[in-house]
C-alpha cells in the first residue's frame, strides 16, 4: 500500500478496512495459513480468513495498549469494547465492498498491483526498496520470513486495491456544481442572535400549591391511590447513590516512560495542597489546557475505573490522596464534597408527588405564567437587557444564548434546536424584533441580526469538501446495509 494511498483515505475507509492491510503482516509477526482451519467465515463467495482476523485483532490490541498506559487489555475490557464483534463486522464490510466492486466492474491492473507493492512505505520508509530501487530479493525474503507466499500476498494486495477503488466510487457521491454553489450561498446567509428556549411543561413546578389544597386533595381516596401509584413509578428518580465531587491532577505516561510519569506525580504530590490544587492542576495536569482545575464534577460508584474509585470513596472531604495508578496514568485526587445516599420512602416524598399532580391540573395558571414570562422576555430582548434575562433564567431554568451565530444551511446546534420552518422565519424577517416560534410545548424567542462576516474561500472549500465526504459516507452506509440484506453472510466462530 503506497504512502499516497494512506494519505488520501478518509477516516471511514480506515474504519472499514482496519483489518485488511495484508502487507502489514510483514512487520506484525503474521504466520502463514494452515489449511481449511484458516477460514472463519464467508461473505458471499469471499472468505474471511483467520489470519486477517488475527492481524486486525493484534493491531487493535496494540492501539488500546497505548491508550491504557502500556498495559494489555483484560478479558473484561475486551468484552466491554466489543472488540471481537467490531473487528468481525469490519471484515464483513471489506468483503461487501469487494462484492460491490465485482458488480460494478471494478478492475485492478497488474501494473497497479506492482506499483502498490513497489512503493509500500512503513513509517515513511519504502521497506522493499534499497538505494531508491525495488529490491526483489528483499521483497521475497521479507515474505518468506513472515510465512507468506508471493502469489498469496499479491492476490490479497490486488483485493485490497479493488476494495479501495470500490470505496472511492461510493464515497465520491456526485453532487452538481449548482447544488454546491447553493450550499455556499446558504452558508453566507448568516445571523447573530439572542435565543431563549423554554418548555412550558417545566413551568408546572412554579405554580403554587397551598397546604389547604393538599389536604383537600388527600381527602379523596382515589387521589391517595394515584399518589401512591405515581410514587412507585417514580421512586427510582428520588433515589440517589452516594456521590462525590472531586478534582484530580493526571499525568499520562508517554510510551515506555511510565517511570518518568511516576517521578513527576510524586514531585507534584510534595507541593500540592488544598489552597493551590486548582492552580497546580491548571499548570501541570494533562487536562490543564481546559483550565478547569481538574474538576471531575459529581459522580457515583461505577463511573470511574476501580483503582480510582477504591481511593476516592475512602477519602474524607478535604483530603488529598497519595499518587494513584490507573490505566489512564497517575493521579492525585482532591475530594471537595460528598452527598450521602438517599433511600426514598413514600412518607418522605408523598407531598412532593401530590403537589406535582395538583400542579399538572392547573393548566390555566401555567398558561397565564407562560404568557406573562413571554411578554417580559420579549420586552427585555428588544431592549437588549440581557442581564435581566439571565436573572429570569436562573429562576425558571430555561435556555438562553446571547451570542449565537448560525447560517441558513447548517442551522443551529447544541442545546438550542430550531426547526426548518422556524429557521425560514428567522431568515425572512426584516424587522429585527424578537420573533416568537412555537412547536408543541417548546417556545423559542429569537432576536436576530444579519451579519456580513465572510469566511475565507479556503475555509469554505474545506467545509464543502467535508460536506461531500459526509454525503459519501452516508451513501456508503446505505449501500453496506443494502448489500448485507442481499448477501449470504456466515461467521463460523470468533477467535
Amino acid at each position: 500500500m503506497s504512502k499516497s494511498f494512506s494519505e488520501k483515505t478518509s477516516g471511514l475507509f480506515v474504519t472499514l478496512f482496519i483489518g485488511f492491510i495484508v502487507i502489514s503482516f510483514v512487520v506484525s509477526g503474521y504466520q502463514g495459513s494452515k489449511g481449511n482451519n484458516n477460514i472463519i467465515g464467508k461473505v458471499g463467495d469471499y472468505k474471511i480468513e483467520r489470519d486477517e482476523y488475527q492481524n486486525a485483532y493484534q493491531r487493535q490490541m496494540t492501539f488500546y495498549k497505548q491508550i491504557y498506559g502500556g498495559k494489555d487489555l483484560t478479558s473484561k475490557q475486551i468484552k466491554q469494547l466489543k472488540l471481537r464483534e467490531n473487528i468481525t463486522q469490519q471484515l464483513i464490510n471489506q468483503k461487501l465492498m469487494l462484492i460491490f466492486g465485482d458488480e460494478v466492474g471494478t478492475f485492478v491492473s497488474e501494473s497497479e498491483v506492482k506499483d502498490s507493492i513497489r512503493n509500500y512505505a512503513q513509517n515513511g520508509k519504502k521497506i522493499f526498496q534499497s538505494s531508491g530501487r525495488f529490491n526483489v530479493t528483499l521483497y521475497k525474503n521479507a515474505l518468506k520470513n513472515a510465512g507468506i507466499s508471493v502469489s498469496k500476498f499479491e492476490e490479497d494486495n490486488k483485493a485490497m486495491l479493488q476494495s479501495k477503488k470500490s470505496f472511492d466510487l461510493v464515497a465520491q457521491y456526485p453532487l452538481s456544481n449548482s447544488f454546491l454553489n447553493d450550499v455556499k450561498e446558504f452558508r453566507k446567509n448568516a445571523v447573530k442572535a439572542q435565543v431563549v428556549q423554554l418548555n412550558s411543561r417545566t413551568l408546572e413546578q412554579f405554580v403554587k400549591v397551598s397546604k389547604k389544597e393538599l389536604n383537600t386533595f388527600y381527602a379523596k381516596e382515589e387521589n391517595l391511590n394515584l399518589t401512591k401509584a405515581r410514587y412507585e413509578a417514580k421512586k427510582n428518580i428520588f433515589a440517589r447513590p452516594e456521590e462525590i465531587k472531586a478534582r484530580h491532577i493526571l499525568i499520562t505516561p508517554k510510551p515506555g516512560k511510565d517511570k518518568d510519569a511516576e517521578k513527576e506525580i510524586k514531585r507534584l504530590a510534595k507541593k500540592v495542597n488544598t489552597k493551590n490544587f486548582v492552580r497546580m492542576a491548571n499548570r501541570y495536569g494533562d487536562g490543564a489546557k481546559n483550565k478547569n482545575g481538574g474538576d471531575l464534577g459529581w459522580f457515583s460508584k461505577g463511573r470511574m475505573v476501580p483503582e480510582f474509585e477504591k481511593v476516592v470513596f475512602s477519602q474524607k472531604v478535604g483530603a488529598i490522596s497519595k499518587p494513584v495508578k490507573t490505566p489512564f496514568g497517575w493521579h492525585i485526587i482532591f475530594v471537595e464534597k460528598k452527598r450521602a445516599e438517599v433511600v426514598p420512602t413514600y412518607a418522605d416524598f408523598k407531598d412532593q408527588v401530590a403537589t406535582g399532580i395538583i400542579q399538572e391540573g392547573k393548566q390555566d395558571e401555567i398558561l397565564k405564567l407562560a404568557k406573562t414570562l413571554q411578554t417580559k422576555l420579549v420586552t427585555l430582548l428588544n431592549k437588549n437587557k440581557f442581564k435581566a434575562v439571565e436573572k429570569l433564567q436562573k429562576k425558571y431554568k430555561f435556555q438562553f444564548l446571547k451570542d449565537l451565530s448560525f447560517n441558513q444551511f447548517d442551522g443551529t446546534a447544541g442545546k438550542i434546536k430550531i426547526s426548518g420552518e422556524g429557521l425560514n422565519k428567522i431568515f425572512q424577517d426584516k424587522t429585527g424584533k424578537t420573533l416568537i416560534l412555537r412547536e408543541g410545548n417548546i417556545m423559542t424567542l429569537v432576536k436576530a441580526k444579519k451579519t456580513l462576516k465572510r469566511k475565507s474561500e479556503t475555509e469554505e472549500n474545506m467545509v464543502i469538501e467535508r460536506f461531500k465526504q459526509t454525503i459519501g459516507q452516508m451513501f456508503t452506509v446505505d449501500l453496506s446495509n443494502q448489500m448485507r440484506s442481499k448477501t449470504d453472510i456466515k461467521i463460523y466462530k470468533f477467535y
